[in-house]
């Protein structure tokens, strides 16, 4: 049995200005990172992600302005475990059937910040800091059968995922803590088939 280790990095930023009647800026910072094990039917992966947005715009009618300034919005960290398993075996000549299972989990965080300021004077801060998890797990079968001219590749999959962060904060305005959850499920299934000449 071979096994075999790949490790895949990527690093990009930009930003965009434009100036019309208010000036406004995007940023964007990206960094990921991969290792991937495999061996004969089994793959394994560990992600890194961080993400890193922000945004800013001023605004002004010559007497009175505005200022808009998201420093996170929003930073996003995350760390993912996939584990993938295939098989394949051939039940005649003519018909070989495929089957695979894989699993993801993930734990995540994320942290909103805004600033806003204008003329009247007024100003406030709104933060939000967030941690949670993600997972799915999923599954495939489907096979080949040798026909007369062709093969019919038949397959179906199907699965669950879940995503459920929550976290809280606060607005300088008000003396409350903010709370924010962020929740969904879903189940999904797909089936088909392909024809190759």
């Amino acid at each position: 049995m071979h096994a075999l280790l790949f490790i895949k990095a990527t690093i990009e930023k930009s930003c965009q200005d434009s100036s019309e009647i208010s000036e406004k800026e995007f940023c964007f910072k990206y960094i990921s990172w991969r290792l991937t094990g495999e061996s004969k039917g089994t793959r394994a992966h560990y992600a890194y992600l961080d993400e890193r947005t922000s945004f800013w715009a001023f605004g002004t009618d010559g007497v009175d302005f505005g200022l808009f300034d998201y420093g996170k919005y929003p930073n996003h960290i995350e760390h993912e475990v996939i584990l993938k398993l295939a098989g394949e075996k051939e039940i005649c000549p003519v018909v070989t059937l495929r089957t695979g299972l894989n699993f993801s989990y993930g734990w995540l965080s994320e942290d909103l910040r805004f600033n806003y300021a204008d003329s009247l004077p007024s100003n406030f801060t709104d933060k939000i800091s967030l941690d949670g998890n993600r997972w799915r797990v999923g599954g495939f079968v489907g096979g080949t059968v040798k026909l007369h001219g062709f093969l019919l590749e038949p397959f179906l999959v199907g699965g669950y995922k879940r995503f459920d962060i929550s976290g809280n904060g606060f607005e300088t305005n008000t003396p409350a803590i903010e709370e924010l959850d962020k929740f969904r499920k879903e189940w999904f299934v797909s089936a088909g088939f392909s024809i190759r000449y």
